[in-house]
């Protein structure tokens, strides 16, 4: 029996890290309870996408087109990564699964990432979503129940990307 594996990871994180401490106070919150939830987390470090400095007077539609825009970035980076890595291209692609804890925009990412990238017309993809930081491994038994080398000879192995926030 053949099993997937994996060819090429491709990482990247947008520019800022902060610790669980600084993102409590990134955030705006102030209460001991709140605060001690952030550090009893297990999380060292978030990344974010920022331009510029924290703005919290953004309205929520600049929110979203900021975390498209850091989505897109990011996850192109990721994308080539992952190719270069593999020793491909995005036209050998076949299976594209995109998961975010971070944000919700439609079109998904992946499709978006698919057009701009120029993927493959036959690459299928998956986007999950709402699922929060535990998407992961859903997101990676998607790309495994998409098939096996040996159920269709035409799909390569599999390419790993993973996304930070």
């Amino acid at each position: 029996m053949n099993h997937p594996r994996i060819l090429g990871i491709g990482t990247a994180y947008p520019p800022v890290r902060l610790t669980q401490e600084q993102t409590f106070h990134a955030a705006g919150y102030q209460g001991e309870r709140i605060r001690k939830i952030f550090l009893n987390s297990d999380i060292d470090y978030r990344h974010f996408y920022l331009e510029g400095t924290l703005n919290r007077a953004e309205t929520s539609d600049q929110l979203n087109q900021r975390y498209l825009r850091g989505a897109m970035k990011t996850g192109c980076q990721a994308i080539l990564d992952c190719v270069k890595a593999a020793g491909t291209t995005v036209q050998d692609v076949d299976f594209l699964a995109v998961c975010s804890c971070t944000g919700y925009v439609c079109p998904d990412v992946g499709s978006r990432l698919i057009a701009h990238m120029g993927f493959s017309n036959r690459v299928q993809r998956a986007s999950i979503s709402g699922l929060g930081c535990a998407g992961a491994l859903p997101t990676l038994q998607r790309a495994v129940d998409f098939g096996p080398p040996s159920t269709n000879a035409s799909r390569r192995d599999l390419l790993s990307l993973l996304l930070r926030r």
